[in-house]
């Protein structure tokens, strides 16, 4: 329930455990990884960072990285897998600061 006890769905995946698809209305990643603060010293969102937030992250990244080494896709040759990286692009910092985005031009 969201903060006025309004019912809403945070996280979904397929009703049928061999189909790998999921959903989140959240940054799983947030609790683990994003600490900014405004310049007076408060965060730029309440994001939990208890130990039990740390672990939920934890689990879906597990969860997600395990469906994906199940997937039999892949690239048809290793020099197009290398051009697909993001590594080949340059990163533009953004606000907050502990942002960057990627312009892609294709």
């Amino acid at each position: 329930a969201d903060r006025g006890g309004r019912p809403f769905v945070s996280t979904m995946e397929h009703a049928d455990a061999s189909v790998p698809i999921f959903g989140t209305q959240w940054h799983p990643e947030k609790a683990q990884f994003e600490w900014g603060a405004n310049a007076d010293g408060t965060p730029f969102e309440a994001i939990p960072h208890a130990p039990s937030a740390i672990a939920a992250s934890q689990h879906l990244a597990n969860l997600f990285v395990a469906s994906a080494r199940a997937s039999t896709h892949a690239f048809a040759t290793p020099e197009a897998e290398q051009a697909a990286l993001f590594y080949n692009f340059a990163p533009t910092s953004t606000t907050p600061e502990f942002e960057q985005t990627y312009f892609l031009h294709l």
